[in-house]
C-alpha cells in the first residue's frame, strides 16, 4: 500500500556576507512542488522542485526519510 501526497511549498532566506564582491545582501523568494512517496514501515522519498521568483533558475531535490505514521504532511493526498 503506497501513500502519494503532494504540496506546494514557499521557501525565503536573505544571504550575509559578500561572497566574490557579488554582495548577498537581498532577499531570495523560492516556490515550489514536493511530493512524498511512502510505503508501510515509514519509509519513503520526497522529491522536491523549486523555482525562484526573482530572476530565473530552478532545482530538483530528492531526500529518502522516514516518515513517521506514514501520515501526509500537506493538504492534498
Amino acid at each position: 500500500f503506497v501513500r502519494i501526497s503532494a504540496g506546494p511549498f514557499l521557501d525565503t532566506g536573505r544571504g550575509w556576507g559578500n561572497i566574490n564582491n557579488r554582495g548577498l545582501g537581498g532577499w531570495m523568494i523560492d516556490a515550489g512542488l514536493q511530493l512524498e512517496i511512502s510505503v508501510p514501515g515509514n519509509v519513503g522519498i520526497a522529491i522536491s522542485y523549486g523555482r525562484k521568483l526573482r530572476g530565473s533558475g530552478g532545482a530538483f531535490y530528492a531526500s529518502p526519510g522516514l516518515f513517521p505514521g506514514n501520515t501526509a504532511r500537506f493538504g492534498w493526498q
